[in-house]
């Protein structure tokens, strides 16, 4: 995956998290940060990418993806894996 590829998969990743996270909470999520941390050289199937996320809220409270609900995390995890395999081609 090549820096593009990375670059247009956070961007395309940020007004999901954004929906998602506004969709099953009270609080409201004005902006987001995603960032890949880590992208594997080759895919096999067993190394996903890793994502983090920060979540500032419309009242100006920071939320990292270290401190949200697991289920909340797990979901958007298998959603960066989809978009991850539909952006090399799987």
């Amino acid at each position: 995956m090549n820096d593009l590829n990375r670059l247009q998969l956070e961007n395309s990743l940020t007004p999901i998290l954004i929906s998602l996270w506004n969709a099953n909470n009270e609080e409201k999520v004005g902006e987001a940060l995603v960032r890949l941390v880590y992208v594997p050289k080759e895919f096999d199937g067993s190394n996903p990418p890793k994502v983090r996320f920060t979540l500032l809220m419309r009242n100006g409270r920071c939320q990292d993806s270290l401190n949200c609900d697991k289920v909340f995390v797990d979901l958007f995890d298998d959603i960066v894996l989809h978009l991850y395999k539909r952006t090399i081609g799987i």
